[in-house]
């Protein structure tokens, strides 16, 4: 009982102190909240204590499907309607990418690595939005949760790599590549409408909830998502007698993206936060669980897999923009948008200095989020008939 209480507090309480951390020192914000969860909920499984991994697995199952109608439900459509043609253009070819090169290494793959349609359709979400969407298309395919602790291990080393390029040589190599021509070309991002986006973009800094209206507001919320899940899950038994986990992910992905045309629901104050708290819980739980001895005896063909599609989609994605004459500040951002979602969005243009990138790479994130769920439940069921 102990252990279990103890389970429950740290997957709680301990991602509060991680975001503290990467507000307070600007080494830990640039290693982000995800993998720093990650990264501890491994140190604690090394140091043996005996946790309830069940309790913990069972976390990380259920804290995905709420997290993802909370993040989508900030999501607002008609922003990115009105963003620059060429960032919306580059965001696609990055969806485009992603698509061609996943299709490729499961074909390649498949004869030699068992469950190669269910990584290589989690990499397809994963290289469209982040993380909460590899972690639910696994969920949703049914993949082994050994195979799913490795992949977002690998995603992790792997993604670490491309981050440190990001903040350094990135932008150089991009502008070379990409900007010869003109070599005082703008970023393409400049021409959105800044001033009518900014609220949009203020959407994903922490603000404190002000009174108890905005607190009851939020509260109805969060059960308005627990409602998207239950509402799947129902759907779910209703068509095929049982807890159908790709439709419930389909379902609470729909859902979320249609409460966004709410206005009220749009404009709830802390729903993306919360979200993001909860996958950061599951990120936790999740790597609470693993058995380390098992995940580093098996890693390397997904590692090899995971090194090989994110480097080929970055390689794709830079060869189409060149074809389509993106500029680099524009291509990065996206690129950073696919790979890594919204909440890496800001040192990446800190980094370019270029401010006027925020708002499209925040929009492209949570679009990424909305499409990648889709886009892997859809090709590993397609893979699966392979």
């Amino acid at each position: 009982m102990f252990w279990t209480i103890l389970s429950v507090c740290i997957i709680l309480f301990a991602p509060a102190g991680i975001i503290f951390l990467t507000k307070k020192v600007k080494f830990f914000a640039v290693i982000g909240a995800v993998a720093l969860c990650y990264a501890l909920g491994i140190i604690l499984g090394v140091c043996g204590l005996p946790f309830d991994k069940e309790l913990t697995m069972s976390v990380s199952e259920v804290t995905i499907p709420v997290a993802i109608p909370l993040i989508l439900f900030s999501l607002n459509l008609n922003s990115a309607k009105r963003m620059a043609k060429k960032s919306l253009l580059s965001f696609a070819l990055v969806c485009v990418s992603v698509t061609v090169v996943v299709t490729a290494a499961f074909f390649i793959s498949d004869p030699y690595v068992e469950e190669a349609a269910g990584i290589t359709a989690m990499l397809s979400g994963l290289y469209t939005g982040g993380t909460p969407n590899l972690n639910a298309i696994g969920l949703a395919l049914g993949v082994d949760s050994e195979i799913l602790q490795m992949a977002n291990t690998s995603d992790l080393i792997v993604g670490g790599f491309y981050f440190l390029f990001l903040l350094t040589f990135a932008k150089p190599v991009y502008s070379f590549i990409l900007d010869r021509k003109n070599k005082n070309q703008e970023s393409q991002c400049q021409n959105c409408e800044n001033q009518e986006l900014s609220q949009y973009a203020q959407e994903y800094t922490l603000t404190k909830l002000k009174g108890k209206k905005e607190f009851f507001r939020l509260v109805g919320v969060i059960l308005l998502a627990v409602g998207c899940l239950g509402v799947s899950a129902g759907v779910a038994f209703l068509f095929t007698n049982s807890l159908d986990v790709t439709i419930v992910m389909l379902g609470v992905t729909a859902f979320g993206i249609g409460f966004s045309f709410l206005k009220p629901v749009r404009e709830t104050k802390g729903t993306f936060q919360t979200g993001h708290y909860l996958i950061l819980m599951f990120s936790l739980a999740l790597s609470m669980s693993i058995d380390l001895s098992t995940l580093v005896s098996s890693i390397l063909p997904v590692l090899i897999i995971v090194a090989c599609v994110q480097t080929a989609t970055i390689v794709v994605h830079v060869v189409l923009c060149k074809i389509f004459k993106i500029d680099s500040k524009t291509a990065l951002i996206t690129s950073t948008a696919g790979v890594y979602g919204p909440a890496f969005i800001p040192p990446v243009a800190e980094t370019l200095k270029d401010n006027s990138l925020l708002v499209p790479g925040l929009i492209c994130g949570i679009l990424g989020y909305a499409i990648g769920n889709f886009l892997g439940i859809g090709l590993g069921s397609l893979f699966l008939l392979f």
